[in-house]
């Protein structure tokens, strides 16, 4: 048995994993060690040969080898030490149990990130009915069949569900010489990204089945046919309109799961929403030494989002293990700031980062948009003096004119846009009069949900448990929920015509330090400055 120890472990050599080692060795960690099972780093990027990765990261289209190789010298470069070919098997005590070809590994580490992605759903999550023959594969497996093997999995295809690897599966085979006979959905809406359906089913004269399941298989050696039915409003399948389709291969596109095996056994709580684990504004489990990030924590449809995600959870990490990472959530801060005034702080819901979004804008690069040069833009903020500074120092002009009158001012010219809403806010209630949006991150929008303290000192023990709990429970839900829901929704606006303009690492710090110098002495004049410093100190921020 090996002793191995480390600031940072990580597991799992994936694009969260490598993007996470790589941002906790440059945050100062002096050792990070990856530990990954498979022989080679990359993740499921290795059989993702097709491309349309980095457009968001690198700015250019890559291939997912190209992508992970850029990740893997990234890390390499910074001198993190990758135990590949290792399985993690356990999680205990500030330990990493793994097996390698040396034997048992004891990797103690300071702080741990969970990288481990997600994986897919199979039959047996489906209990199709039919018989067991073989043929029957989910789309990631025929890809790696296909793609690192090198064999073919079948001529004649039926494909359920219409996830991204589904539709790209479907491209593939087409390529290959197969015949993809349909591409079976039992939504009536697509589950993958409308680029794929076009990409890889449109330009391929592929049919998509929307409100339709596979209801049986039939073969003995092998699939000989699928039966599919259309789903009434309840999913239900309507059988006497089913249709049997001869083919010889299912493939199967239903979904993903995050991949929390390790995270049970290290104690960390689940989200029944995402599935992945509960994490505060610091990618950090309720274990204080674990941390999550990428798929593991919610599954994402865009690579680039995993790499940008795993990096915030690599810094926090290397922070964490080297004792400077301040303590508590948004929670513990705003009860202290409440603290005798008779209130109880129940939860804070997250409502997401604020950004910029506009029916027109004098540029459409990020420095630009966001400097202090005057903009001659009227932009709508809400009544509260601290949003005027923040949009005088970007060198807008700004008006309160009322949330409930925004969408029609901005349609009849009253104001060209506003700062005031997530990516979400503005892609749900404001994606047919904004054309663009600025991912600035300049406020984050937290929902304080408080009671009052005297009646909930009235109740009994076993009613205040139950009261706090629920809270937590739907404060937990909410706020695992949001971060999947807002980078969705930077997804939705590019795919609706909304040009989403994203900042790069270096441009976000500018703006960061800007609005504290420009900004941060006037919300002192406006809260109190011992209010802002007390603030300060919680989340180990520098004053001035």
């Amino acid at each position: 048995m090996k002793e191995v120890y480390c600031d940072v472990a990580v597991i799992g050599a994936g694009p969260a994993g490598l993007a996470a080692a790589r941002s906790a060795r440059e945050t100062g960690a002096e050792k990070v060690v990856i530990v990954e099972r498979d022989v080679h780093a990359g993740g499921i990027l290795q059989q993702c040969i097709h491309a349309g990765f980095g457009l968001k990261y690198f700015g250019e289209e890559l291939t997912g080898p190209e992508y992970a190789e850029r990740f893997e010298e990234q890390a390499r470069d910074v001198q993190v030490t990758m135990m590949l070919d290792t399985t993690a098997l356990e999680v205990k005590d500030n330990v990493l149990v793994c097996a390698s070809r040396l034997g048992i590994v004891h990797l103690h580490y300071k702080a741990l990130v969970l990288a481990m992605g997600c994986r897919e759903r199979t039959r047996a999550n489906l209990v199709i009915p039919g018989s067991r023959p073989s043929g029957i594969y989910t789309a990631g497996t025929a890809q790696r069949v296909m793609n690192i093997y090198g064999h073919h999995v079948g001529k004649e295809i039926v494909i359920l569900g219409s996830g991204d690897i589904g539709m790209i599966m479907a491209r593939r085979l087409t390529l290959e010489g197969a015949h993809v006979k349909a591409v079976v959905e039992i939504m009536p809406f697509l589950a993958g990204l409308v680029r794929n359906k076009v990409q890889c089913l449109d330009d391929f004269g592929i049919p998509l089945k929307l409100s339709h399941t596979v209801v049986d298989i039939t073969g003995v050696d092998r699939v000989e046919s699928v039966t599919v039915a259309p789903v009434d409003e309840n999913k239900r399948p309507i059988m006497e309109k089913a249709e049997v389709i001869k083919c010889d291969t299912l493939l199967l596109s239903v979904g993903l799961i995050p991949e929390n095996e390790l995270s049970k056994t290290a104690g960390v709580e689940l989200s029944p929403v995402t599935k992945g684990a509960v994490v505060n504004q610091f990618k950090q489990t309720e274990v204080p030494s674990v941390f999550a990030c990428g798929n593991v924590l919610h599954v994402n449809d865009l690579v680039d989002h995993v790499s940008r995600e795993s990096e915030e959870a690599g810094h926090y990490a290397a922070l964490y293990a080297a004792g400077k990472l301040p303590k508590g959530d948004s929670i513990s801060v705003i009860a202290d700031i409440a603290g005798g005034s008779g209130i109880k702080v129940m939860g804070v819901l997250n409502a997401g980062f604020m950004g910029l979004g506009s029916k027109d804008f004098p540029a459409d690069d990020f420095a630009t948009l966001t400097g202090s040069s005057s903009k001659n833009t009227l932009m709508r903020v809400p009544s509260n003096q601290v949003y005027t500074y923040i949009m005088e120092a970007m060198g807008y002009s700004t008006t309160n004119i009322p949330y409930s009158d925004l969408y029609s001012a901005m349609q009849n010219g009253l104001c060209e846009g506003w700062l005031g809403g997530s990516g979400l806010t503005n892609y749900d209630s404001f994606r047919d009069v904004i054309k663009y949006f600025v991912d600035c991150n300049v406020v984050n929008e937290c929902i304080p949900i408080f009671m009052n303290q005297e009646l909930f000192d009235s109740l009994p023990e076993d009613y205040q448990t139950i009261v706090s709990e629920a809270f937590k429970t739907a404060q937990n839900t909410v706020n695992s929920e949001r971060s999947e829901q807002e980078v969705q929704a930077l997804v939705d606006m590019e795919e609706y015509g909304i040009t989403v303009i994203e900042p790069t690492d270096e441009e976000l710090a500018q703006l960061r330090d800007r609005i504290r110098q420009e900004v941060w002495p006037k919300m002192a004049e406006e809260i109190g400055e011992d209010l802002l410093q007390q603030t300060c100190e919680h989340y180990g921020v520098t004053l001035g």
